[in-house]
């Protein structure tokens, strides 16, 4: 081959993406192909990834060509400019993320307000898939606060309710919501979640995510003694006419007795009159000095979730006994939760109230059969009225 027919080759566009990324069983050519006797000017696919190279893309399906981006980076077509394959691939591979990103926000954003619309689902979908093609991560773009300084996650909870008062097309919404919640939240991510929950009131929905697997927070040792269930839903009751703020709540706990001996506490969140709540037992691990409840007493905590707003406090925790326990005329345990002064319930995350408690504790064992329920009241059933 002669120098005229080198310019000749060179006149010509660079190689496609697949060409210059090749395969492991070919080699690399580069403008032009060099003979096989000339060993210095060859240049050849290493075993291992050359620095710059991204990884061979598959074909796009056509509805996500608009997300991916064009697959073949072109070069310029000037004759004099030397195709360099390392520099030139990195630098537009990284651009072309970049667009990625940005394109399936944007997609995200037109439409997870109405997560109940028939193509939203497919849509987020799509957007997963070209993710995984150009190896980003979905999850941790869809809980970026980019919409308005929150997650696409929150918007749905809003948009869930928002648009269809009366719960129709929400199966369709609850199917965007288990998408969104499939994989393992940040603790960010949950409570962007919760304080949507808090302003729709939605107790039933909060709970449908708290027992999803991206809001799941269990440790190993409730998950081999419940076997992989260890939350139960909480149902609340608005009770209208019987004064402001008044709601009761019931739920049952799973492998009571077992999971306090070995976890040493045991929680469960709701929403109830717009504000989240806990409501937990647990086996103090440190002497309480506001309290003056000693480590290792048993103690019956109130608190509120953050973004929750403060509120008087005045409730009462009904425990019935086992079943057996029961049929021998045996009372329920009742707890009374209130603040030793009269002070509003702070979240953790609020400030400037000087007359304010963080948490309600109750040591159960200064209260009328309260040491017997680490062996009387076990699968118990619990209701709480505040107010």
């Amino acid at each position: 081959m002669d120098r005229k027919d080198l310019e000749q080759l060179n006149e010509g566009p660079p190689p496609d993406y697949a060409e210059a990324v090749g395969s492991p069983s070919r080699p690399l050519a580069g403008p032009s192909t060099p003979s096989s006797s000339n060993p210095d000017t060859s240049f050849r696919v290493p075993g291992s990834r050359p620095l710059g190279f991204p990884p061979e893309k598959a074909p796009y399906p056509p509805f996500q060509q608009a997300i991916a981006g064009p697959s073949s980076p072109r070069a310029s077509s000037s004759k004099s400019s030397s195709w360099i394959p390392d520099l030139w691939t990195w630098r537009t591979e990284a651009k072309t993320d970049a667009e990625v990103k940005k394109t399936v926000q944007s997609l995200i954003k037109d439409v997870i307000t109405d997560p109940s619309r028939a193509d939203t689902l497919p849509i987020l979908q799509s957007c997963l898939s070209a993710c995984r093609a150009r190896g980003l991560s979905f999850e941790d773009l869809v809980q970026r606060n980019f919409i308005d300084g929150h997650t696409p996650l929150y918007w749905a909870i809003l948009g869930s309710r928002k648009r269809h008062p009366d719960n129709s097309s929400i199966d369709g919404a609850h199917s965007v919501l288990d998408f969104l919640v499939s994989f393992p939240l940040s603790d960010a991510t949950t409570l962007d979640a919760c304080q949507a929950c808090m302003l729709n009131s939605d107790n039933e929905l909060f709970q449908r995510l708290r027992l999803s697997p991206g809001f799941t927070r269990t440790t190993f040792a409730d998950t081999v003694i419940t076997d992989g269930v260890a939350n139960e839903p909480v149902l609340v009751e608005h009770i209208p006419n019987a004064g402001a703020g008044e709601f009761t709540i019931s739920y049952t706990i799973p492998n009571w007795i077992s999971r306090m001996r070995v976890s040493r506490r045991v929680a469960v969140d709701f929403i109830a009159r717009g504000r989240g709540w806990r409501l937990e037992f647990a086996a103090l691990r440190d002497f309480d000095h506001t309290n003056n409840i000693p480590a290792g007493a048993w103690v019956a905590v109130l608190r509120l979730l953050k973004g929750s707003q403060p509120t008087f406090v005045s409730a009462r925790i009904e425990i019935p006994p086992a079943a057996h326990r029961a049929q021998r005329g045996m009372e329920p345990l009742e707890i009374p939760m209130q603040p030793r002064r009269k002070a509003k319930l702070n979240p953790q995350d609020y400030g400037g109230e000087a007359e304010s408690v963080e948490k309600i504790v109750v040591r159960l064992d200064t209260l009328p059969r309260g040491s017997s329920l680490e062996f009387e009241y076990a699968f118990s059933y619990h209701c709480v009225d505040c107010i």
